[in-house]
């Protein structure tokens, strides 16, 4: 199934610390990429998401159209950025997310005003990359820290490894729930988001949640599940370029289990 961004409570705010290492974090321009479009074989299953940019080139609207079990959503996320170009706010479908940025454009912070489900996450540096993401919230006890998705880059700048840990005291102890490891291609990605891509996470356009992150593209993710390990699995993608070495197909295999994915990209 699709995953879904958690709703954040803005009563959250005044319990946030924050730490930092990072001076900078300049936006990256995006490429035009305009669609994508995932199937898997033997199912009418797809996701669709058809990506909308400003003057400069900046994403500033997606929407996710997904078909699972016959169950079919429409998720609409709109961004609306800074003078710099950093993203402040988003809303899905209705629902705000609002970020706080510290003087040099670092994201400190996601709250949302949502319905229901209540909670928010802090975000750590190393350099200029997101490397922890600390998740609060509002249940089952008022802001109780609940994950903590650690993050590690190679020398491009691609996402190498998401590592979460998890707790249920509050962050006294915390036990790995998983990972996920990817390796990349050297050739160009359709989309690049940096650390606005973690910001949006989860958000599964193509097949893998932290695709967009760096410079490349996806070709293994390999996730083990140290809760049930019955679970792991190993997807490998095999991509078709243009002349600019942007992918315009892709088709992942998963194994166990043979499921396959196929992958278009429009520009």
């Amino acid at each position: 199934m699709k995953p879904r961004l958690i709703l954040i409570s803005l009563v959250c705010l005044c319990f946030f610390a924050y730490k930092k290492t990072s001076t900078t974090n300049n936006p990256t321009t995006n490429t035009l990429l305009t669609k994508i479009l995932v199937k898997w074989s033997g199912s009418s299953d797809s996701d669709q998401a058809v990506f909308t940019y400003d003057a400069n080139n900046r994403l500033i609207k997606i929407i996710d159209s997904t078909s699972f079990s016959g169950s079919a959503n429409i998720d609409t996320y709109i961004l609306m950025r800074n003078a710099a170009e950093y993203v402040t706010s988003f809303t899905i479908d209705g629902n705000s997310n609002i970020l706080s940025l510290d003087p040099s454009n670092h994201y400190i912070y996601k709250i949302s005003i949502g319905s229901s489900t209540k909670d928010s996450v802090e975000y750590y540096y190393t350099g200029s990359n997101i490397t922890i993401a600390i998740d609060f919230s509002f249940n089952p006890f008022p802001f109780a820290l609940i994950s903590r998705p650690i993050y590690t880059y190679d020398a491009n700048g691609n996402l190498t490894i998401c590592a979460t840990d998890t707790t249920n005291d509050g962050g006294v102890t915390f036990t790995m729930r998983d990972r996920q490891t990817y390796t990349y291609d050297s050739k160009t990605s359709p989309l690049r988001l940096d650390n606005d891509r973690l910001i949006l996470n989860p958000l599964s356009t193509s097949g893998n949640n932290e695709t967009f992150i760096g410079p490349n593209n996806v070709i293994q993710v390999a996730y083990q599940d140290f809760i049930t390990p019955a679970n792991n699995f190993t997807t490998n993608y095999t991509y078709t370029y243009n002349v600019n070495n942007k992918p315009i197909s892709a088709t992942g295999a998963r194994t166990p289990g043979g499921q396959v994915s196929t992958i278009t990209y429009t520009y």
